[in-house]
């Protein structure tokens, strides 16, 4: 066997990205904007439904998880996008993709910007937002966000094989240091990963 090329053939493939944290859970969302009457730009917002398990009444973006029948993350985008706000998918222009945010938990979230259209009427579905909130680009643009450092600390099993570790129980661990951005606006405090989404997109367009 030539091993080399048996290898070359075997690594042949583009590189993919590989959580640490187990199994790899692609989302992805999109950050719409909207244009009123007045002309005035906005950027949307949900309230996750308090019935919801996860996150319940929390401020997001709408998306949510890339399935299998979707043929891409901008996809799955779209899809999750006109479910929650009621639009239909040509009523929502492409603009950008933001940087891919990849989660302590094995998350890898894919954010969109997209226009959406001024005639669109939204409706709400009531399983999965309780309200829609609007916040003008400018006022979010002028708005200062409180910042505040996570600091990660390892915790260990009770079978932890520390004899398999240099230094066992003093191994000196890594305590990943983690930025969040909260933006006190309209009565809501947006924060988390709705938070570190748009804070890049406001610092990109800026």
């Amino acid at each position: 066997m030539d091993v080399v090329e048996h290898c070359r053939r075997r690594l042949s493939r583009a590189p993919q990205v590989v959580s640490q944290w187990g199994t790899r859970v692609d989302t992805a969302v999109v950050v719409p904007l909207w244009r009123d009457a007045a002309g005035v730009w906005h950027v949307l917002f949900e309230r996750r439904a308090r019935t919801l398990r996860r996150q319940p009444g929390e401020i997001s973006f709408p998306g949510g998880h890339v399935e299998p029948t979707d043929a891409s993350p901008r996809a799955a985008a779209w899809r999750e996008t006109c479910e929650e706000l009621g639009v239909r998918p040509e009523q929502l222009e492409y603009i950008g993709a933001l940087d891919i945010l990849a989660t302590w938990g094995g998350m890898f979230v894919h954010p969109f910007a997209a226009r959406v259209a001024d005639d669109a009427v939204l409706h709400v579905n009531p399983a999965e937002v309780d309200e829609l909130i609007r916040i003008s680009l400018d006022q979010l643009l002028t708005h200062t966000p409180r910042t505040a450092e996570m600091v990660f600390t390892p915790q260990f099993p009770a079978d932890f094989p520390f004899e398999l570790v240099p230094g066992g129980r003093s191994y000196r661990w890594r305590r990943p240091t983690v930025t969040q951005w909260f933006y006190e606006l309209a009565g809501v405090v947006i924060w988390g990963l709705t938070g570190r989404i748009l804070h890049d997109f406001l610092e990109r367009i800026r």
